[in-house]
């Protein structure tokens, strides 16, 4: 025979606050113990899903179970869930690790099924503390994580915005017909310097070509002369520079060693100035270069 005593020992409790929409229509926005409805992804569907801080495990209906794609566990003790009109259920199996689309994030929860019509799952305090979620009742949000983190990455995007439009102000539009003529720009490197970096000069742009066509929005195919066969011939529309041709203009350029990724390598000419810097402990000598191909006010130290 079983006591009270062991049927104490065999269950244990739970509550939800809300199973239908009509309990979380009349649910007030201030109560401590509010709810927030709203839409999420599990696998390839679309769910309904109950945000209730006033329940203390997570549920999902009978029906959705088919779709969870897990096995269940069984219970040991079972679970007791006391609903809004006071009836209790007895559960006996949970779904552990059901993965939860949020935001493009899998965020897993353990579900104990039961009967419900309205909604696919109920999100209880189980999962939202574990997840660290923040209810706004007053806007109807659900924030991840630490708030305050929260209210960083929003200010952060307030701040990409604000600076978008303040370039987007000196941003010109750029466009190019077939036919046209324009120039290339490339990067004048000094040489690979420790670790693997190129130390870079001021752009320069070589040309003109002719435009052949427009490919996507903001890219074109330029006819290149053979020297440049190894060069993909697309380029987006930030590399050219519009260009008034004339036959009887005559451009110089170092075609024949400019790389696949539009650089090549620059030969110090010849040394302009000489320097020593005395620091606390040596004297270090420093000389000033003029690269081939550049004006004297691009010399470097």
């Amino acid at each position: 025979m079983i006591t009270a005593g062991d049927q104490a020992k065999t269950t244990t409790g739970g509550r939800v606050f809300a199973l239908t929409a009509q309990d979380a229509a009349q649910t007030p926005v201030s109560n401590e113990l509010g709810i927030i409805s709203g839409m999420l992804r599990y696998s390839v569907r679309d769910i309904s899903v109950l945000f209730d801080t006033g329940a203390t495990h997570s549920i999902v209906s009978h029906l959705f179970t088919k779709y969870l794609m897990i096995p269940p566990t069984i219970l040991k003790p079972t679970l007791v869930i006391t609903t809004p009109v006071g009836k209790s259920i007895s559960i006996s199996r949970m779904y552990c690790d059901c993965p939860i689309q949020i935001e493009f994030i899998i965020r897993k929860a353990d579900l104990f099924p039961m009967q419900m019509n309205d909604f696919d799952m109920i999100l209880g305090m189980d999962w939202l503390s574990k997840q660290r979620v923040t209810i706004e009742f007053q806007t109807r949000r659900v924030l991840f994580g630490d708030p305050t983190i929260a209210i960083v990455r929003e200010r952060l995007k307030e701040a990409q915005s604000r600076q978008k439009s303040y370039a987007d102000k000196h941003r010109r539009t750029l466009e190019f017909n077939v036919g046209d003529k324009v120039f290339l720009k490339v990067s004048p490197c000094k040489g690979i310097h420790r670790f693997g970096l190129k130390g870079k000069l001021s752009p320069k742009f070589i040309g003109p070509f002719e435009v052949l066509e427009q490919v996507g929005e903001v890219s074109y195919r330029l006819a290149l002369p053979p020297q440049l066969s190894h060069v993909h011939n697309v380029f987006h529309v930030s590399l050219l520079r519009g260009y008034n041709y004339h036959p009887l203009h005559i451009v110089n350029y170092p075609i024949q060693e400019i790389q696949e990724d539009l650089t090549y390598e620059e030969i110090p000419e010849t040394i302009l100035d000489r320097q020593e810097r005395v620091m606390r402990r040596k004297t270090i000598p420093f000389v000033k270069i003029l690269w081939k191909n550049h004006s004297e006010s691009e010399a470097t130290w």
